[in-house]
């Protein structure tokens, strides 16, 4: 079951904006597809932020998964990581990073993943968020596993399930959100349909420019210290950066 969930995980990782109505994400629902629960195994009082990173990718197959609990062990054991690696490990305020550079001639490509969590005012639960973000030659790029996500951690039964981003308050709208790209055989003609029903249509030339340069893409920091959230939408050469702000339960956009 434990593999199960984390193979879920990563197919699900980047795929947070997903719509799923749920009026109280902090009640486990067995009937939702994703939210498949997780034993969180500890031995003090309450679990700290290196028994989620353990419990979040301790099992996992995936390449991705992989990289970070290798570096883990080695970070842990005391061993030098490899180069470009950098694990930071902040027990105090619930954080943990691993940043991943490797770079030849051509290309610089970096990877920072992110881990932390909340304690929620019910006094009942604890918020966990991992987040993923790609640069390739200090471009975001959204990848196999790029992208923020949620868990709910219940102190009672010491299990943690997905949730999704929506019914935590946690998303940013931009000007340029779209609902749909790609081309269209009947016009015979590219296009981009935005979300708020606006529909371009493009050259060949245009669409490329377009998911190249100006298709927005967001990078997400998570708190060290802190309870916010920051989103940065990167679009058309500029970024635009915004807050989810933590009221103990759930998040608003500032």
């Amino acid at each position: 079951m434990r593999k199960s969930f984390v193979a879920l995980l990563i197919a699900l990782f980047w795929g947070t904006t997903l719509t799923y109505a749920q009026e109280n994400p902090y009640v486990y629902n067995p009937d939702e597809d994703y939210a498949i629960p997780v034993k969180v195994r500890y031995g003090g009082k309450s679990p700290v932020i290196s028994d989620f990173v353990v419990a979040l990718w301790g099992d996992a197959e995936d390449e991705y998964s992989n990289s970070l609990i290798t570096n883990w062990k080695m970070f842990i054991n005391k061993q030098p990581l490899e180069e470009g690696t950098v694990i930071i490990l902040d027990s105090r305020n619930g954080y943990f990073s691993c940043i991943d550079e490797q770079s030849d001639l051509d290309y610089k490509n970096k990877s920072v993943t992110e881990l932390c969590y909340w304690n929620c005012s019910d006094g009942k639960h604890k918020l966990v968020a991992t987040a993923n973000n790609l640069f390739i030659n200090g471009k975001p790029v959204e990848g196999q596993y790029t992208g923020l996500m949620f868990l709910v951690y219940e102190n009672s039964t010491r299990r943690m399930w997905m949730v999704q981003a929506e019914d935590l308050g946690a998303v940013v709208k931009s000007e340029n959100d779209y609902f749909s790209s790609g081309y269209d055989a009947d016009s015979k003609s590219y296009f981009v349909e935005y979300a708020n029903g606006k529909k371009q249509k493009m050259s060949q030339k245009e669409y490329d420019d377009w998911m190249e340069n100006k298709r927005p893409r967001l990078t997400y920091s998570l708190p060290r210290q802190g309870k916010n959230i920051i989103i940065s939408i990167h679009s058309d050469g500029k970024v635009v950066e915004k807050e989810l702000v933590w009221d103990g339960m759930r998040f608003t956009g500032k």
